[in-house]
Protein backbone atom coordinates (compact mmCIF):
# COMPACT_ATOMS: atom_id res chain seq x y z
CA UNK A 1 0.00 0.00 0.00
CA UNK A 2 2.84 2.51 0.83
CA UNK A 3 4.61 1.68 -2.32
CA UNK A 4 1.54 2.25 -4.25
CA UNK A 5 0.88 5.40 -2.85
CA UNK A 6 4.55 6.88 -3.59
CA UNK A 7 3.67 5.44 -7.04
CA UNK A 8 0.63 7.56 -7.19
CA UNK A 9 2.39 10.90 -5.89
CA UNK A 10 4.92 10.43 -8.59
CA UNK A 11 2.57 10.11 -11.20
CA UNK A 12 0.40 12.94 -10.17
CA UNK A 13 3.35 14.95 -9.86
CA UNK A 14 4.62 13.73 -13.28
CA UNK A 15 1.06 14.73 -14.89
CA UNK A 16 0.98 18.43 -13.02
CA UNK A 17 4.20 18.74 -14.52
CA UNK A 18 2.77 18.16 -18.17
CA UNK A 19 0.10 20.07 -17.35
CA UNK A 20 1.72 23.31 -16.50
CA UNK A 21 4.05 22.60 -19.45
CA UNK A 22 0.98 22.24 -22.15
CA UNK A 23 -0.38 25.55 -20.71
CA UNK A 24 2.63 27.42 -20.66
CA UNK A 25 2.87 26.13 -24.20
CA UNK A 26 -0.53 27.86 -25.06
CA UNK A 27 0.49 31.09 -23.38
CA UNK A 28 3.27 31.31 -25.69
CA UNK A 29 1.25 30.23 -28.94
CA UNK A 30 -1.22 32.77 -27.52
CA UNK A 31 1.74 35.18 -27.88
CA UNK A 32 2.24 33.97 -31.95
CA UNK A 33 -1.21 34.18 -32.84
CA UNK A 34 -1.25 37.70 -31.57
CA UNK A 35 2.38 38.46 -33.31
CA UNK A 36 0.79 36.86 -36.25
CA UNK A 37 -2.29 39.34 -36.31
CA UNK A 38 0.19 42.32 -35.71
CA UNK A 39 2.01 40.98 -38.69
CA UNK A 40 -0.65 40.40 -40.61
CA UNK A 41 -0.24 42.76 -43.81
CA UNK A 42 3.55 42.07 -43.83
CA UNK A 43 5.32 39.67 -46.75
CA UNK A 44 7.77 38.38 -44.25
CA UNK A 45 5.78 37.31 -41.37
CA UNK A 46 6.35 33.92 -41.62
CA UNK A 47 9.61 33.96 -41.82
CA UNK A 48 10.23 36.30 -38.76
CA UNK A 49 7.68 33.86 -36.78
CA UNK A 50 9.56 31.05 -37.63
CA UNK A 51 10.07 28.75 -34.56
CA UNK A 52 10.83 25.24 -33.06
CA UNK A 53 10.70 24.03 -29.45
CA UNK A 54 13.61 22.47 -27.71
CA UNK A 55 13.21 20.72 -24.82
CA UNK A 56 14.81 22.02 -21.61
CA UNK A 57 14.77 20.05 -18.43
CA UNK A 58 11.37 19.23 -17.69
CA UNK A 59 9.72 21.52 -20.42
CA UNK A 60 9.79 22.68 -23.97
CA UNK A 61 11.20 25.84 -24.62
CA UNK A 62 10.23 28.04 -28.08
CA UNK A 63 13.04 29.20 -29.65
CA UNK A 64 12.38 31.86 -32.63
CA UNK A 65 15.03 32.48 -35.64
CA UNK A 66 16.87 35.79 -35.06
CA UNK A 67 16.05 39.08 -34.38
CA UNK A 68 12.58 37.54 -33.42
CA UNK A 69 13.98 35.35 -30.99
CA UNK A 70 16.20 38.26 -29.85
CA UNK A 71 12.88 40.73 -29.24
CA UNK A 72 10.86 37.96 -27.81
CA UNK A 73 13.62 36.29 -25.30
CA UNK A 74 12.02 37.91 -22.50
CA UNK A 75 8.42 37.21 -23.22
CA UNK A 76 9.13 33.49 -23.99
CA UNK A 77 10.98 32.92 -20.73
CA UNK A 78 7.95 34.34 -18.55
CA UNK A 79 4.55 34.45 -21.00
CA UNK A 80 3.03 36.45 -18.35
CA UNK A 81 5.08 39.54 -19.14
CA UNK A 82 3.67 39.47 -22.23
CA UNK A 83 0.66 41.87 -22.57
CA UNK A 84 -0.29 43.28 -25.68
CA UNK A 85 1.14 45.95 -25.58
CA UNK A 86 4.51 44.67 -25.05
CA UNK A 87 4.34 42.61 -28.11
CA UNK A 88 3.04 45.55 -30.56
CA UNK A 89 6.68 46.71 -29.31
CA UNK A 90 7.71 43.80 -30.68
CA UNK A 91 6.13 43.79 -33.92
CA UNK A 92 6.82 47.62 -33.94
CA UNK A 93 10.61 46.99 -33.52
CA UNK A 94 10.30 44.49 -36.20
CA UNK A 95 8.61 46.18 -38.59
CA UNK A 96 10.97 49.14 -38.29
CA UNK A 97 14.03 46.69 -38.51
CA UNK A 98 13.06 44.99 -41.23
CA UNK A 99 11.91 48.68 -42.95
CA UNK A 100 16.09 49.65 -43.07
CA UNK A 101 16.82 46.16 -44.70
CA UNK A 102 14.77 46.64 -47.17
CA UNK A 103 16.24 50.41 -47.86
CA UNK A 104 19.63 48.90 -47.68
CA UNK A 105 18.15 46.35 -50.18
CA UNK A 106 19.62 43.48 -48.28
CA UNK A 107 16.57 41.60 -47.71
CA UNK A 108 16.45 40.38 -50.93
CA UNK A 109 19.95 40.65 -51.51
CA UNK A 110 20.08 43.04 -54.67
CA UNK A 111 22.43 45.26 -53.34
CA UNK A 112 24.81 42.53 -54.76
CA UNK A 113 26.00 43.54 -57.98
CA UNK A 114 25.39 41.18 -60.99
CA UNK A 115 28.40 42.36 -62.35
CA UNK A 116 31.28 41.24 -60.19
CA UNK A 117 31.52 37.77 -60.31
CA UNK A 118 32.04 36.80 -56.53
CA UNK A 119 28.96 39.22 -55.58
CA UNK A 120 26.96 37.45 -58.07
CA UNK A 121 27.93 33.87 -57.05
CA UNK A 122 27.06 35.06 -53.49
CA UNK A 123 23.62 36.81 -54.13
CA UNK A 124 22.79 33.17 -55.95
CA UNK A 125 23.37 31.11 -53.21
CA UNK A 126 21.87 33.86 -50.71
CA UNK A 127 18.30 33.91 -52.74
CA UNK A 128 18.27 29.95 -53.15
CA UNK A 129 18.66 29.08 -49.22
CA UNK A 130 17.30 32.59 -48.00
CA UNK A 131 14.06 33.31 -50.10
CA UNK A 132 11.25 35.35 -48.66
CA UNK A 133 12.99 37.55 -45.87
CA UNK A 134 15.01 34.10 -44.27
CA UNK A 135 18.12 36.50 -43.84
CA UNK A 136 16.23 37.29 -40.76
CA UNK A 137 17.22 34.36 -38.99
CA UNK A 138 20.54 35.33 -38.86
CA UNK A 139 20.42 38.63 -37.43
CA UNK A 140 20.03 40.33 -34.25
CA UNK A 141 19.08 43.66 -34.18
CA UNK A 142 22.11 45.09 -33.09
CA UNK A 143 23.83 43.52 -36.25
CA UNK A 144 20.92 44.43 -38.44
CA UNK A 145 21.52 48.12 -37.29
CA UNK A 146 24.96 48.32 -38.13
CA UNK A 147 25.08 46.84 -41.72
CA UNK A 148 22.30 48.73 -43.07
CA UNK A 149 25.31 51.78 -42.50
CA UNK A 150 27.51 50.11 -43.81
CA UNK A 151 29.18 50.74 -47.46
CA UNK A 152 28.71 48.07 -49.76
CA UNK A 153 32.14 46.72 -49.36
CA UNK A 154 31.66 46.92 -45.74
CA UNK A 155 27.71 44.96 -46.20
CA UNK A 156 28.85 42.12 -48.29
CA UNK A 157 31.76 41.82 -46.00
CA UNK A 158 29.12 41.45 -43.02
CA UNK A 159 26.65 39.64 -45.08
CA UNK A 160 29.93 36.44 -45.69
CA UNK A 161 30.63 36.58 -42.04
CA UNK A 162 26.79 36.17 -41.06
CA UNK A 163 26.73 33.33 -43.92
CA UNK A 164 27.19 29.79 -42.13
CA UNK A 165 29.41 28.20 -44.64
CA UNK A 166 32.31 29.59 -46.37
CA UNK A 167 32.79 31.26 -49.12
CA UNK A 168 34.76 28.52 -51.32
CA UNK A 169 31.30 26.10 -50.97
CA UNK A 170 29.49 29.24 -52.52
CA UNK A 171 31.42 29.55 -55.30
CA UNK A 172 31.99 25.72 -56.06
CA UNK A 173 28.50 25.54 -57.99
CA UNK A 174 29.63 28.89 -59.90
CA UNK A 175 32.99 27.42 -61.17
CA UNK A 176 31.75 23.76 -61.87
CA UNK A 177 28.76 25.31 -64.05
CA UNK A 178 32.13 26.21 -66.32
CA UNK A 179 32.72 22.59 -67.33
CA UNK A 180 30.40 20.51 -69.50
CA UNK A 181 28.60 17.96 -67.35
CA UNK A 182 25.79 15.51 -68.08
CA UNK A 183 24.15 14.50 -64.88
CA UNK A 184 23.53 16.28 -61.45
CA UNK A 185 25.10 13.40 -59.59
CA UNK A 186 28.16 14.24 -61.76
CA UNK A 187 28.09 17.71 -60.79
CA UNK A 188 27.64 17.85 -57.23
CA UNK A 189 30.50 15.04 -57.19
CA UNK A 190 32.48 18.11 -58.67
CA UNK A 191 31.04 20.50 -56.50
CA UNK A 192 32.27 18.49 -54.02
CA UNK A 193 36.02 18.26 -55.37
CA UNK A 194 35.66 22.44 -56.16
CA UNK A 195 34.86 22.75 -52.66
CA UNK A 196 38.10 20.55 -51.37
CA UNK A 197 40.24 22.62 -54.04
CA UNK A 198 38.88 25.97 -52.52
CA UNK A 199 40.03 24.73 -49.51
CA UNK A 200 43.59 24.06 -50.24
CA UNK A 201 43.42 27.59 -51.87
CA UNK A 202 41.82 28.94 -48.48
CA UNK A 203 43.66 26.62 -45.55
CA UNK A 204 46.31 24.94 -47.36
CA UNK A 205 44.44 22.07 -46.64
CA UNK A 206 41.80 19.94 -48.10
CA UNK A 207 41.08 19.18 -44.45
CA UNK A 208 38.93 21.75 -42.71
CA UNK A 209 40.67 20.79 -39.66
CA UNK A 210 43.94 22.17 -40.97
CA UNK A 211 44.87 25.68 -40.83
CA UNK A 212 48.77 26.07 -41.97
CA UNK A 213 51.11 28.59 -40.08
CA UNK A 214 52.31 31.22 -42.32
CA UNK A 215 49.79 30.63 -44.92
CA UNK A 216 48.24 34.20 -46.16
CA UNK A 217 44.44 33.01 -47.38
CA UNK A 218 43.44 34.87 -50.54
CA UNK A 219 40.60 37.34 -50.86
CA UNK A 220 36.89 35.94 -52.21
CA UNK A 221 37.57 38.24 -55.86
CA UNK A 222 41.21 35.89 -55.69
CA UNK A 223 39.49 32.51 -54.53
CA UNK A 224 36.96 33.35 -57.58
CA UNK A 225 39.87 33.93 -60.04
CA UNK A 226 41.59 30.91 -59.02
CA UNK A 227 39.21 28.14 -58.97
CA UNK A 228 37.88 29.74 -62.04
CA UNK A 229 41.49 29.34 -63.92
CA UNK A 230 42.61 26.06 -62.40
CA UNK A 231 39.69 23.56 -61.46
CA UNK A 232 38.41 23.82 -65.25
CA UNK A 233 41.96 22.40 -66.63
CA UNK A 234 42.33 20.12 -63.37
CA UNK A 235 39.12 18.70 -64.34
CA UNK A 236 39.74 18.14 -68.03
CA UNK A 237 43.58 17.30 -67.52
CA UNK A 238 42.53 14.49 -64.83
CA UNK A 239 40.07 12.89 -67.32
CA UNK A 240 42.33 13.54 -70.21
CA UNK A 241 45.50 11.65 -68.08
CA UNK A 242 42.75 8.96 -67.36
CA UNK A 243 41.96 7.82 -70.82
CA UNK A 244 46.03 7.74 -71.72
CA UNK A 245 47.18 4.28 -72.73
CA UNK A 246 50.26 4.76 -71.05
CA UNK A 247 48.01 5.07 -67.59
CA UNK A 248 45.48 2.49 -68.17
CA UNK A 249 49.00 -0.06 -69.37
CA UNK A 250 50.66 1.13 -66.50
CA UNK A 251 47.47 0.02 -64.18
CA UNK A 252 47.34 -3.49 -66.10
CA UNK A 253 50.63 -4.07 -65.67
CA UNK A 254 50.57 -3.81 -61.76
CA UNK A 255 47.55 -5.86 -61.62
CA UNK A 256 44.72 -3.79 -60.46
CA UNK A 257 42.08 -6.01 -61.59
CA UNK A 258 41.45 -5.90 -65.37
CA UNK A 259 41.66 -1.54 -65.07
CA UNK A 260 42.39 -1.54 -69.08
CA UNK A 261 38.42 -2.44 -69.47
CA UNK A 262 37.59 1.01 -68.09
CA UNK A 263 38.86 2.33 -71.52
CA UNK A 264 35.67 0.17 -72.70
CA UNK A 265 33.25 1.41 -69.84
CA UNK A 266 32.92 4.92 -69.60
CA UNK A 267 30.79 4.91 -66.52
CA UNK A 268 33.40 2.85 -64.61
CA UNK A 269 36.09 5.18 -65.53
CA UNK A 270 34.59 8.01 -64.45
CA UNK A 271 34.23 6.23 -60.83
CA UNK A 272 37.62 5.45 -61.37
CA UNK A 273 38.76 9.44 -62.30
CA UNK A 274 36.41 10.75 -59.50
CA UNK A 275 38.59 8.52 -56.69
CA UNK A 276 41.67 9.47 -58.34
CA UNK A 277 40.96 13.24 -58.59
CA UNK A 278 39.93 13.20 -54.40
CA UNK A 279 43.35 11.72 -53.75
CA UNK A 280 45.32 14.22 -56.28
CA UNK A 281 43.01 17.06 -54.79
CA UNK A 282 43.10 16.24 -51.15
CA UNK A 283 46.52 18.07 -50.64
CA UNK A 284 49.69 19.91 -52.37
CA UNK A 285 52.40 17.75 -50.94
CA UNK A 286 53.66 15.96 -53.92
CA UNK A 287 52.94 18.86 -56.58
CA UNK A 288 50.25 16.71 -58.53
CA UNK A 289 47.70 19.36 -59.18
CA UNK A 290 50.87 21.60 -60.27
CA UNK A 291 51.89 18.79 -62.69
CA UNK A 292 48.33 18.24 -64.19
CA UNK A 293 47.76 21.83 -64.98
CA UNK A 294 50.76 21.63 -66.41
CA UNK A 295 49.65 18.03 -68.07
CA UNK A 296 53.18 16.49 -66.99
CA UNK A 297 51.40 13.54 -67.21
CA UNK A 298 54.41 11.08 -67.04
CA UNK A 299 55.67 12.98 -63.33
CA UNK A 300 52.22 11.96 -62.35
CA UNK A 301 52.59 8.44 -63.24
CA UNK A 302 55.61 8.63 -61.36
CA UNK A 303 54.25 10.17 -57.81
CA UNK A 304 51.42 8.07 -58.02
CA UNK A 305 54.11 5.02 -58.54
CA UNK A 306 56.17 5.73 -55.35
CA UNK A 307 52.98 6.84 -53.30
CA UNK A 308 52.17 3.21 -54.24
CA UNK A 309 48.20 4.82 -54.83
CA UNK A 310 45.06 2.49 -55.59
CA UNK A 311 42.20 4.10 -58.16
Amino acid sequence: AALKGIQERKQKKKQASLDANDRRKKKVMDMVDILRIELDDVPWKDSALSHCWVKSVNRHVIEFDGITNELMQEYTAAPSKATKKKLKEVAFSLRKCVARLEEANIHDFSFLSDAHPVERAVKIYCRDHYPNYKILGLLNEAVANRIVTESKKDMFASLLALLPTDIGTILAPVIVSTVAIQDDESRNKAIQQAILLSRIFLKGSADPRVVRRHHQPPTALQLYNRLSESYPRLYQNTLEFMQMPETLAWKELHGRDGFGRLANNPEAAMQRVETVVQQIWNDLVDGLQERLLQRDYKAVLKILWVRGTHF
